[in-house]
């Protein structure tokens, strides 16, 4: 993996309102430009209303039949990964990883045509979808940038949805964000990389990087802002947005999403650099490609995969 921050998307350029503006008088472009124009100014977008709840329904059904029947499907606890089988599915920090590989369905949410168009549009062509987390409940994850965990050749050519499978009510421990922190100074660890290894990085830069999220923001007078969804709602976070889980207040209460981590086509996941040649495939779906550092593909999709 190369030792440096990598190209900015053009998202990060200095012209790159002038090029939504110019995108916004092209014919049947508006909605995109604006939801480009918050992306560039706040680190987020919301695209409301983005997948009909029929799709969710279908999606959900097929996951909760696969839980209690597939057991390939991996989930993971803290660094930990274990079979579905036997796993508290609803214990906080618990995610289950990849069903856009194990889940044909969730095709329909992840390259739903209004997320399809926006991430094309930050990527300017195909996307993939290299990572996904199913959640049951509130995450509680530590306020974070992603670019610390989630490991590309390109670092900065990251993005990620957060789709709502159901509507999200105070207390289920919602996603909350500092709004513009993705232009808070870079944080760097040592050899100019912005992930963190913990085989060789000690805790105490870890804790020093998201101790010095709360503080930017302090003194730039900041907020965390709750993301208080419907089904059906997305948001797009940059991969520098600082976010995380706020503390589960009801346990009662679910909090039922899919998060997906896309990048550039082009670009390649470290996982590659040390999973199987099974594994280290992009598979065409419609426009954009996926791929999974925990199932093989050609297995999963039956099918010779495309290479982006």
């Amino acid at each position: 993996m190369r030792a440096d921050i990598g190209k900015p998307m053009w998202i990060d350029h200095r012209d790159a309102i002038t090029r939504i503006d110019a995108l916004a008088q092209e014919p049947g472009q508006s909605e995109l430009a604006a939801r480009l124009r918050e992306f560039h100014r706040d680190g987020f977008t919301i695209l409301k209303g983005a997948i009909p709840q029929d799709t969710i329904d279908a999606y959900i059904a097929d996951f909760d039949h696969a839980a209690g029947h597939d057991t390939s499907i991996m989930v993971s606890y803290g660094r930990d990964v274990f079979p579905i089988v036997g796993q508290d599915l609803k214990r906080p920090l618990t995610k289950i990883l990849d069903t856009h590989i194990k889940l044909r369905s969730s095709h329909d949410l992840i390259f739903a045509d209004r997320l399809s168009q926006f991430a094309q549009a930050i990527f300017e062509g195909p996307s993939l979808a290299f990572q996904g987390l199913h959640f049951e409940v509130g995450s509680t994850q530590a306020i974070h940038q992603d670019t610390a965990y989630v490991v590309i050749d390109e670092p900065r050519l990251l993005i990620a949805s957060w789709i709502a499978l159901e509507d999200v009510v105070p207390g289920c421990g919602e996603l909350v964000f500092y709004p513009g922190s993705h232009r808070f100074p870079e944080y760097l660890y040592p050899d100019n990389r912005k992930y963190w290894n913990p085989d060789v990085d000690d805790h105490e830069l870890h804790d020093t990087h998201l101790k010095r999220l709360h503080k930017q923001a302090e003194g730039r007078g900041v907020s965390l802002e709750p993301f208080l969804a419907k089904k059906g709602d997305v948001l797009f976070w940059h991969a520098d947005l600082a976010h995380g889980g706020s503390p589960i207040t009801n346990p009662a209460l679910t909090r039922r999403s899919l998060v997906t981590h896309y990048t550039d086509a082009a670009c390649t996941p470290h996982y590659f650099q040390f999973v199987s040649e099974q594994r280290r495939r992009k598979v065409a779906v419609g426009s954009n490609f996926v791929s999974s550092m925990y199932y093989d593909i050609d297995e999963t999709f039956g099918r010779t995969p495309q290479t982006a």
